[in-house]
């Protein structure tokens, strides 16, 4: 499914897993909990033009916003040190993703020891007006809080920026 160049990504994904479980575990010394995750991160966004996404800092202190993957809506924690998308098993199955135990081909290693992945492609990643296609991404075989929107997303806009508690995207 994806091209050879995989072989190099996957280190990236072991060390984008590894610091946002390391990020979670450092506030309580246990992982964070989904349902306190969405309760303290409301996603806040607005479209500031045609060509920019402003996100809102959530009262957790980190960057939330609600996407779509493949036309399902996705809550996803914004990660800079992700080096793809990852995807809970739960909103790959709502995204279309019916996945076996074979296609968790990809082994990374995470604060909780070593976890399998599987690679896929979105179709289409949309967070407010701005729309990218044929995204690179994994889905988390282990449990996951949330879905992380790392740079295989990132990297495809114009640029983005932090401005005090703002997270800005441009198309």
């Amino acid at each position: 499914m994806l091209d050879g160049n995989f072989g190099l990504l996957k280190g990236f994904i072991l060390l984008g897993l590894g610091l946002a479980v390391a990020v979670g575990l450092a506030g309580t010394g246990k992982p964070p909990q989904r349902e306190s995750a969405a309760a303290n991160a409301t996603p806040s966004s607005y479209a500031a033009g045609p060509s920019e996404v402003v996100i809102e800092r959530a009262a957790d202190g980190h960057f939330w916003v609600e996407g779509e993957v493949n036309g399902e809506a996705v809550q996803f924690l914004i990660d800079t040190g992700a080096s793809h998308v990852i995807l809970t098993q739960e909103d790959a199955e709502r995204a279309g993703f019916h996945l076996s135990e074979q296609d968790f081909t990809v082994s990374y290693a995470t604060a909780n020891g070593r976890a399998a992945a599987a690679p896929v492609r979105l179709a289409e990643l949309a967070v407010g007006d701005i729309s990218v296609a044929n995204v690179v991404a994994a889905v988390n075989g282990a449990p996951l809080p949330q879905s992380l929107l790392g740079m295989s997303f990132l990297e495809r806009l114009a640029g983005f920026e932090a401005a005090g508690d703002r997270l800005i995207l441009k198309r």
